[in-house]
């Protein structure tokens, strides 16, 4: 939560004021069909701050803004079936911002085992006519290729299958603050398959430095792509 449980607080009108202040500076950045419709989720209980009818917070605003990029550097339709793979999806926050957006596309998480079902129990509570594909639909196949993710609206999956996904299969690779904190072989293991199984684009936000005093990673401008990107 952004806000504190006491909602009457000095700290937290002050920090509602600043989110205020923050919604309109991203109308500068931020395409406003896009900043009208972030809102936040009720699952799990968190306190946002409601504002023009929207439940804001610092993450709600942040994944409309990755929205709005995507939607102005790349030429993905949101009317047409696209294949997307979230790299760290967490939770499953972004996916859900992205469902709402590019409504007939299927959004693929890869993740540690314990987020996998964290974002399961979300993605299905805020989506409960959605077909959600886990490890159990995937776990005999050897390779898994388009077809196969497109039975679904969400596929969830831990990071083994990174491995197993068939080449220039994903339309959108996305990473967000986790590559550039991981140690350089886990690094070069999804950028080596991410180069390999993206046919259009990767989006990245990471660190630009070194942070060497919380992780052993070599930060963003020495990622080690090797075919697509530099």
């Amino acid at each position: 939560n952004f806000f504190n449980s006491n909602i009457g607080s000095r700290l937290n009108k002050i920090k509602g004021i600043s989110l205020i202040n923050l919604y309109h500076k991203l109308s500068s950045h931020v395409s406003l069909e896009i900043l009208r419709m972030a809102s936040d989720s009720r699952i799990g209980n968190n306190i946002c701050l409601n504002y023009r009818g929207q439940r804001i917070n610092q993450r709600i605003l942040r994944y409309a803004y990755y929205l709005s990029q995507l939607k102005r550097k790349t030429n993905i339709q949101d009317e047409k079936r696209n294949l997307f793979l979230d790299i760290g999806g967490g939770y499953g926050g972004l996916s859900r911002m992205l469902k709402n957006y590019y409504h007939n596309s299927t959004f693929v998480i890869i993740e540690l085992p314990e987020l996998c079902l964290l974002s399961s129990y979300y993605l299905y509570s805020n989506f409960p006519s959605k077909k959600i594909g886990t490890f159990s639909d995937f776990e005999n196949l050897d390779n898994v290729d388009q077809e196969d993710l497109l039975k679904y609206d969400f596929v969830i999956l831990p990071q083994t299958f990174m491995e197993k996904f068939n080449d220039e299969i994903f339309d959108l690779i996305i990473n967000t603050t986790s590559l550039g904190e991981m140690s350089d072989i886990m690094q070069d293991y999804y950028l080596q398959n991410l180069e390999r199984c993206t046919k259009k684009y990767f989006y990245s936000v990471n660190r630009s430095q070194k942070r060497v005093e919380k992780y052993n990673s070599r930060g963003f401008y020495d990622f080690k792509f090797k075919k697509k990107w530099r």
